[in-house]
């Protein structure tokens, strides 16, 4: 079933009808301001050249310089227009993306995240190139071929045959091109893997000539894929000359043309120059296409795979859940992933009490608190809180400084607020032995850090708001004795708080703080209840030695 609260997002930003008609404005009047230069051209030689005006002359000069500086000034528009359209539209992408599920991502057709960019980031390419103005020019490609036709009919047929040519040309083109470019794609990944494999086994079993066998194989690989590619850059270049000598003979037969019609008294010798603009003209937006028609196709691929894939994904968070401070956690019918067969759990906890998760290795215990946190809660259909915060045995920091990841690179942060998660998680005295303090870049900080100094690192970061719920995963390992006492004392104090805590209890200390336990065993409930009820039956002597359950709790 379908949170109501989410919802399909839209591919497209905001303003997007907009921004396009602003294109079709600007293409429309920028095309309809290139005929300057062919009406010119019809001036000089019917008006200027017969009557010898040097007035007349200045006065169109003037006319269509001024026209064409416009042109300049909508053309230079309509390009920056095309390009925000490009970077809105992925930026629109990368937000859509950016705030999907941990637990829906999977739901995009087995699409990852990266795919999902990559695709935007084609289009955005495909409309921030001169194909995206092609595209809005193309459609005045027949009005320029009605042009030529009102001079006279066989310019229009000699300038539809031209482009039919420039078209087979592209084709036959990247037709012939994309075989060999494969093939170069193909032996290039090969003689990577084989190098990869070689240096892999350098320390291995390999013996000497095998090594050299195996480097002449790689070489070999090596010179078929750049043979391939060779032969596809010969085949470009190939196509390339065939394609501007096609459009210099073309404008040239054009030329050739409109003087045999002005012979025949047929046509103007001021038509016959403005035919040859037209023709350019017209050549413009089909040449373009057909040049990054690879680019356009695959765009319009992605844009119809973009639009399944948000299609099929069921729900979209819309805007960030505003966090719930009701601080207590009811658990029913909670099936762990991984523990097919194993009966549902269900328990309860009301505010401020702190249950420890205790049972042998493999229990499920992490599963257990990765189910309650935020990002997976509804894979299991049970309704739980956002305000729940995990933190997980070996945290994961990103690129940037301590206060950064301390506030969850929030835009909003307070020194204030940093500063107390930082002390109240026991990094105080760590963080003013850095230069920069809490500026420190966090990959400069933790090259030096031990593994429990990183722990509460993550802890910072998970109370930097006071979650209502904290899940800790393994807290208490590989902390000294003076970490173990920083986090039962934080433990103790948001109790006192009325803030809920669920961690897993390993170490012995730590079953100080909890006034419940949660026993685990093969992904189920085995008991749950006050402490010292629940860790007498845990510890309690059974028919078989179980070496684990002790190890698990002490080690």
């Amino acid at each position: 079933m379908v949170d109501p609260s989410l919802k399909m997002p839209s591919l497209l930003p905001k303003g997007t009808v907009a921004m396009i008609a602003g294109v079709g404005i600007f293409s429309f009047f920028g095309n309809l301001l290139l005929l300057a230069g062919p009406l010119y051209m019809l001036q000089i030689y019917d008006r200027v050249l017969a009557t010898r005006s040097v007035e007349t002359l200045i006065g169109l000069t003037v006319i269509t310089l001024f026209l064409l500086l416009i042109w300049g000034v909508l053309d230079f528009s309509r390009g920056r227009l095309l390009a925000r359209l490009g970077t809105e539209f992925q930026q629109n992408i990368d937000h859509a993306i950016g705030v999907i599920p941990e637990n829906q991502a999977d739901r995009f057709r087995g699409v990852s995240r990266e795919k999902l960019i990559a695709r935007a980031e084609s289009i955005e390419r495909a409309i921030a190139l001169p194909l995206g103005g092609a595209l809005a020019d193309v459609v005045w490609v027949p009005i320029f071929l009605a042009g030529l036709a009102l001079f006279h009919p066989l310019l229009s047929c000699l300038a539809m045959l031209g482009l039919l040519g420039i078209v087979a040309l592209h084709w036959l083109a990247h037709r012939l091109a994309r075989s060999a470019t494969q093939e170069a794609r193909s032996h290039g990944r090969r003689a990577s893997q084989v190098a990869s494999q070689i240096e892999a086994n350098e320390e291995g079993s390999l013996r000497a000539d095998n090594r050299r066998n195996l480097w002449r194989y790689w070489r070999e690989i090596r010179q078929h894929a750049q043979l391939f590619e060779g032969r596809g850059a010969d085949l470009r270049g190939l196509f390339e000359t065939a394609q501007r000598t096609w459009k210099l003979c073309l404008q040239s037969a054009m030329l050739g043309l409109g003087a045999y019609l002005v012979l025949r008294a047929e046509l103007s010798p001021g038509a016959m120059v403005a035919a040859t603009i037209l023709l350019v003209r017209a050549i413009g937006p089909v040449d373009a296409i057909a040049a990054h028609w690879p680019t356009f196709r695959e765009a319009r691929n992605n844009w119809r795979e973009l639009r399944l894939e948000f299609k099929a994904h069921p729900a979209m968070r819309q805007a960030p859940a505003l966090a719930n401070t009701d601080a207590c956690v009811a658990a029913r019918s909670l099936c762990l992933s991984g523990f097919k067969d194993a009966r549902p759990i269900d328990f309860e906890l009301q505010e401020g009490e702190v249950l420890g998760v205790i049972g042998t290795a493999g229990a499920g215990k992490t599963a257990l608190l990765r189910a309650l946190s935020p990002q997976r809660s509804s894979a299991w259909g049970k309704d739980v809180v956002e305000g729940h915060q995990y933190v997980a045995a070996r945290p994961t920091f990103f690129a940037g400084s301590i206060a950064q990841n301390i506030s969850g690179f929030r835009k909003e942060a307070t020194a204030a607020q940093m500063i107390n998660a930082a002390r109240d998680a026991g990094l105080s005295e760590a963080i003013e032995q850095l230069e920069s303090g809490l500026l420190t870049e966090v990959d400069t900080a933790l090259e030096d850090w031990p593994e429990a100094l990183r722990y509460r690192l993550a802890l910072a970061q998970a109370i930097y708001e006071a979650p209502a719920v904290l899940l800790l995963d393994d807290p208490f390992a590989a902390q000294p004795p003076e970490g173990v006492q920083i986090i039962s004392d934080l433990i103790e104090a948001r109790s006192k708080a009325g803030q809920t805590t669920i961690f897993t209890a390993r170490h012995p200390t730590a079953l100080g703080v909890v006034q419940k336990l949660l026993w685990l065993e093969a992904g189920q409930s085995r008991g749950f209840g006050p402490r010292d009820s629940i860790l007498a039956r845990f510890l309690a002597p059974r028919p078989v030695q179980d070496k684990a359950v002790q190890l698990d709790l002490v080690s």
